[in-house]
């Protein structure tokens, strides 16, 4: 199967991208392996504030990102990725 969006490679730099956005392709258990390291040494209530505030900071960023790229705003934000 391949993905529904396209990955872009940039040869210069080789930074991949998905709809415009730069992207990181790790192996899944390396950063299972990682969340799960940081876990262990902040514990479990402290790394779930911290992943909840980055997470909310990350989804602001990347519907600004879409927005932007397909000259859209509200709800218009979500739906069109279905």
């Amino acid at each position: 199967m391949q993905p529904q969006l396209p990955i872009d490679v940039d040869l210069e730099t080789g930074v991949w991208t998905t709809d415009s956005l730069p992207m990181l392709y790790v192996p899944r258990r390396f950063f299972t392996n990682n969340h799960l390291a940081v876990e262990e040494a902040l514990g479990r209530e402290v790394y779930a504030k911290s992943l909840y505030t980055a997470g909310h900071k990350s989804a602001y960023h990347w519907c600004d990102k879409e927005a932007k790229q397909h000259g859209i705003s509200g709800m218009a934000v979500f739906e069109h990725i279905t």
